[in-house]
């Protein structure tokens, strides 16, 4: 499988800097990354199971508190639970998932329901200071130097990249442009993948009857 380092080494073949004497590992990580989250949010758009499901850790919320302080990779809530604070792990109670808040109803000490509003959680107040655990889907995580998630995504994180280190550091956007129009034909055939994965829906036999 593919590493960063292939990577790296690719970035500084664009930049004509194979000695590594501008452009170090740490320089070009960022750019990485940042090409990375894109092609994630274009997979996920796309139908690409790229999620992990992923329980957190107890998350504390202060009396009178109505948003979550959510995990920084959280892309969605599967479930909620609740409890009082400094419980034990039996005091959880799964919470209820409703479309909006009632501006009407009353707080009470507990968390009574949860919303889902501009990616965040939201509840009615509680009265008293609750402990929440999550179980969310993920967010993949950033990448630093081992392998790629998939093989098919070197040639445009590489691209992309060095088009953006070459735009954002050395200001050469002749050949930032020309490093773009290669990292999005890569984009799409990537795209074009998942799309061909979606359609392969197996093809049951049916058994052989004599007439």
């Amino acid at each position: 499988m593919p590493t960063v380092a292939i990577i790296n080494e690719g970035v500084r073949a664009f930049l004509n800097d194979a000695n590594q004497s501008v452009y170090t590992d740490g320089i070009i990580l960022p750019y990485i990354n940042m090409a990375y989250r894109d092609l994630c949010d274009e997979l996920l758009l796309n139908g690409a199971k790229i999620l992990n499901e992923v329980t957190s850790p107890v998350i504390e919320v202060a009396a009178n508190a109505e948003t979550l302080t959510s995990p920084a990779d959280l892309v969605s809530v599967i479930k909620l639970w609740e409890r009082q604070n400094g419980g034990i792990n039996t005091d959880f109670r799964q919470v209820d998932k409703r479309d909006i808040i009632d501006p009407t109803d009353i707080s009470t000490e507990r968390i009574n329901y949860w919303v889902w509003r501009e990616g965040a959680v939201e509840f009615p107040a509680p009265t008293t200071a609750r402990e929440v655990r999550l179980l969310y889907l993920k967010r993949p995580t950033a990448l630093t130097t081992g392998p790629l998630p998939d093989a098919s995504y070197t040639s445009f994180l590489t691209y992309k990249a060095a088009a953006s280190i070459a735009a954002a550091i050395d200001g050469n956007t002749d050949l930032a442009g020309y490093l773009d129009g290669l990292a999005e034909p890569a984009k799409l055939k990537i795209l074009g993948q998942v799309a061909q994965s979606k359609q392969a829906t197996p093809v049951r036999k049916r058994p052989f009857r004599a007439r």
